[in-house]
């Protein structure tokens, strides 16, 4: 790890299928010191990527689950976190575009789907995996979720920037969630 880095950026997929069952995993190497922890498929940002494209990507590579973007869902900012520095965990609700769970053996000793509803009410389940689980009810509920919007950067040559702001999916956003990833101003 660069001595420079002072911010961990870890990105989740709260993916939720049409029984409304979310994907979760169980990591090997908890697994092994016998701690029944259920999580949310993620991990860390490659340079250049986007948010949502961790998301996607990581969801994929640990459970062979195809996904899409639907919107921003949360996110925590930790201190302390290794080597002392900080972490920042977004979680981007995302759609699944297939089912059928494949696990990455060098990372995931298990993953399943599991109701919303079970995993809120588990005693098990972590307070901010609780809490994450419930901002999807709550966006839910009041129809409102973090969206992202690009913009051309200020600098020419530059990868374009993303602004995310909370405001309710309209039918026109369900359309372009199917055609396009993000909205371009």
């Amino acid at each position: 790890m660069s001595a420079f880095r002072t911010v961990h950026t870890g990105v989740a997929g709260f993916v939720v299928n049409a029984e409304g069952q979310v994907l979760l995993v169980q990591e090997k190497w908890l697994k092994r010191l016998s701690l029944r922890h259920w999580k949310l498929p993620g991990g860390h940002t490659e340079k250049g990527e986007e948010l949502w494209e961790t998301a996607i990507r990581e969801t994929f590579e640990e459970t062979g689950v195809k996904t899409e973007f639907v919107a921003m869902l949360c996110f925590r900012h930790m201190h302390e976190y290794r080597w002392g520095t900080d972490d920042i965990y977004f979680v981007c609700l995302l759609r699944p575009l297939t089912t059928d769970i494949t696990v990455n053996p060098a990372e995931i000793a298990e993953a399943k789907w599991t109701d919303v509803n079970a995993y809120i009410g588990d005693p098990e389940t972590t307070t901010t995996n609780r809490l994450i689980a419930q901002s999807y009810k709550d966006g839910l509920a009041s129809g409102s979720f973090i969206q992202p919007v690009s913009f051309p950067h200020f600098f020419a040559n530059k990868k374009d920037l993303v602004f995310y702001s909370n405001r309710p999916l309209d039918e026109e956003d369900r359309r372009k969630e199917k055609s396009e990833p993000h909205t371009k101003l």
